[in-house]
């Protein structure tokens, strides 16, 4: 066929499709370039596979308590060459994820209806695992078996802490155990030695101390919130400052105290951060930030669209933070973030801990 009887609009649209896919290629391309620029940075933190979870805001960006219904829990795996994704597509309420210590498993809860439930990282399998609110997990280091530590009998009251703690099995729901019902503890952050005999917490908020889980009994440290413990044996801990901008970090071997700083990433600017939390590895931390919205008494309460995930590593001897990587990069605020570092995953059968790179902690308990 000649080209004076060729049909224009024939042209024009081949053209047209031409130029979307050159375009769509060209974006899909861009995207790929920023998920693999940020999964060599992770993993340059890391040194390893690296796994993460949060919730991100779908409303106003400002549910930073995470008590509302417009919320998605969101994911991050440093391997798959998905970046950021949705863990599960729905809108709706989800309250503290935490990544088991296989790293296989995301568990969630429902504040409101209090009720935990647990999927694979991939959003498939998802079910009700048991009433209340999911505090922390941990694997039994001489059976390899993981468990769930929930709050159950829950106070209205601020910092709504919890009467009791149970554990349960994670394989076997129907294997619980009370584990703590000595004073009402806070979900943010209950978390646990290596061996399971001490948890952090708030006992309740403003008290923050470690509870001895075996007797029973629990040391108070100090006043103020998101307390952590090293999941390790080393029984380091630290309590968020009301700064929102530092952790007290307490070293039970000499007896002292420090200050490490934790607004110096570079993006946060030193604007107020929150969420802060252990990952599965004692040499690296995560939390949310920058909080630049004037709200109340503090920054946090007004939230914000340039709320990211953060992990930092701490130096040998746990007294700052020597480098950050920022996960997200988004418009939407991130909360609660929890990291699972695969190098490490074993850590928690191994009852004596590990020495963290250029530092050695003791084994003393509190």
């Amino acid at each position: 066929m000649s080209d004076k009887h060729q049909n224009p609009f024939l042209l024009l649209g081949v053209i047209l499709a031409i130029t979307a896919s050159a375009i769509h290629t060209g974006c899909q391309s861009e995207r790929q370039i920023r998920i693999q620029r940020i999964s060599e940075a992770v993993e340059s933190l890391t040194d390893s596979r690296t796994r993460v979870v949060w919730i991100q805001d779908a409303g106003d960006n400002r549910d930073v308590f995470a008590h509302g219904d417009q919320l998605q829990l969101m994911a991050y795996d440093s391997h798959d060459g998905q970046g950021s994704r949705a863990l599960l597509e729905e809108i709706s309420h989800y309250s503290k994820p935490l990544i088991t210590p296989n790293g296989n498993r995301v568990i969630f809860s429902n504040f409101h209806d209090k009720t935990v439930h647990i999927s694979d990282f991939y959003g498939s399998s998802l079910k009700k695992l048991t009433d209340g609110m999911g505090l922390a997990v941990w694997q039994d280091p001489e059976t390899g078996t993981e468990w769930v530590y929930v709050g159950r009998d829950r106070e209205d009251r601020r910092g709504t802490p919890y009467q009791t703690v149970y554990r349960i099995q994670i394989d076997d729901p129907d294997a619980e155990e009370l584990v703590w019902d000595h004073r009402m503890v806070g979900a943010d952050n209950f978390q646990l030695s290596a061996d399971g005999r001490y948890a952090s917490g708030v006992y309740p908020w403003p008290d923050a101390g470690v509870a001895d889980l075996e007797d029973n009994s629990w040391s108070r440290l100090g006043r103020g919130c998101w307390p952590s413990m090293a999941p390790d044996n080393s029984n380091l801990f630290w309590i968020f400052e009301e700064n929102h901008r530092a952790v007290s970090m307490f070293d039970t071997r000499n007896d002292r105290s420090s200050q490490v700083m934790i607004d110096t990433a570079p993006g946060i600017d030193g604007y107020e951060v929150y969420h802060p939390r252990w990952t599965n590895h004692p040499r690296f931390m995560t939390m949310t930030g920058p909080y630049k919205h004037r709200s109340g008494g503090n920054n946090i309460r007004g939230g914000g669209p340039d709320v990211e995930v953060y992990i930092g590593r701490f130096n040998g001897d746990f007294t700052e933070i020597e480098a950050w990587v920022r996960v997200t990069e988004s418009e939407r605020a991130a909360f609660y973030p929890d990291v699972w570092i695969e190098s490490d995953s074993a850590m928690a059968r191994n009852s004596e801990g590990i020495q963290p790179i250029g530092g050695s902690l003791t084994q003393d308990p509190w």
